[in-house]
């Protein structure tokens, strides 16, 4: 058989336990052949997600055919193929009355990655003013995905969806209001707006939840993905606000030799302008410097340069230097790209 990612790519249906459209095999998966606590064989998915195994003779009805899915991955559903046996999905496993002599072929198993939500914030802003929290929620699979957002304190919070993913609330970018359907790998950008209410004391904190739920289309039975969450955490502060930076990553997880994007928004919280702004960073461990960049240029910021970076595949820091100042709830971004170590 064959372990494949159910995501519904390239024409296929997603989540359906069937393999179709141009669903790719997953490569080094475990399945096993058992009966009750004995294992007649076990193996691992090749390259392309195939998987052969050997039962003897003297086996057991029923056998069960069983994967394990690999860590960040969800079973969605599997066929029995030629078995005439039933696949269950709470087990992930194929149960089917054995002949010895006969080959089964096109026992199937279909898996998605698991969602992502990211990432906490934490900021410190004057009573009366309001914060800005970007988060990025990363669907695995199709299937549609609902917000909610609620304040500890009771301070007023309403969660905007970041259309471009600039970390700003432009115009035309809405509240979020209902579910959103969304496809395999599609990235959905929020903002969450938290007001620190006039008068409240200094010192005082409050945490905000985002949750994020979602239910996968086609899966049969009926599929709920683990609830999602983030916490965003404000206090209220004297002269609060300047500058405020907020990294992101384009995935949440990547293979040897993929590249990881990361993207860092610059924000100035206070009242006043803030010039000489110079942000760092580092290439992580167990990656390889590619590339460095500015993003366009909010009003006021005449330059930015990429002062300092590694060579190409080095490793070490990474500076910006802007030039001009950052008016005041003005924001911009910068990024680099790495390659995670083979």
């Amino acid at each position: 058989g064959i372990v494949f990612a159910d995501t519904g790519i390239v024409g296929g249906i997603a989540n359906n336990g069937i393999k179709d459209g141009g669903e790719p095999g997953i490569a080094g998966v475990t399945v096993k052949a058992s009966t009750g606590a004995t294992t007649y064989d076990s193996t691992m998915t090749d390259g392309a997600g195939n998987y052969t195994l050997w039962i003897p003779a003297a086996a057991t009805s029923p056998v069960a055919i069983t994967e394990t899915n690999l860590g960040g991955y969800l079973s969605t559903g599997g066929g029995a193929g030629t078995t005439a046996g039933t696949y269950t999905r709470t087990s992930d496993s194929t149960g089917f009355t054995f002949a010895a002599g006969l080959s089964y072929v096109n026992v199937n198993f279909g898996d998605v990655p698991v969602n992502r939500l990211i990432a906490n914030g934490q900021q410190t802003g004057s009573p009366g003013n309001a914060l800005f929290y970007p988060h990025q929620f990363n669907a695995g699979s199709g299937g549609t995905v609902s917000f909610s957002v609620a304040s500890a304190s009771g301070w007023p919070v309403v969660l905007f969806r970041d259309s471009n993913c600039n970390g700003v609330i432009d115009a035309g970018e809405n509240v979020i209001s209902a579910a959103i359907t969304v496809v395999a790998a599609e990235q959905v950008c929020l903002i969450n707006k938290v007001t620190i209410p006039t008068g409240t004391a200094l010192g005082v904190q409050d945490i905000a939840t985002l949750q994020a739920s979602f239910t996968y289309t086609n899966a049969s039975p009926a599929l709920l993905g683990a609830a999602l969450v983030v916490l965003d955490t404000s206090t209220a502060g004297v002269g609060s606000g300047g500058l405020v930076l907020t990294k992101t990553a384009d995935k949440a997880t990547a293979l040897p030799g993929e590249t990881i994007t990361y993207t860092i928004i610059y924000k100035n919280n206070g009242s006043t302008p803030i010039s000489t702004i110079i942000i760092s960073d580092t290439t992580p461990a167990y990656t390889n410097f590619f590339a460095a960049s500015c993003g366009s240029l909010p009003a006021a910021v005449t330059t930015c340069t990429v002062s300092t970076q590694p060579a190409l595949a080095g490793v070490g820091s990474i500076q910006w230097q802007l030039g001009g100042s950052l008016n005041s709830a003005s924001t911009g971004q910068v990024s680099f790209s790495v390659k995670v170590n083979n």
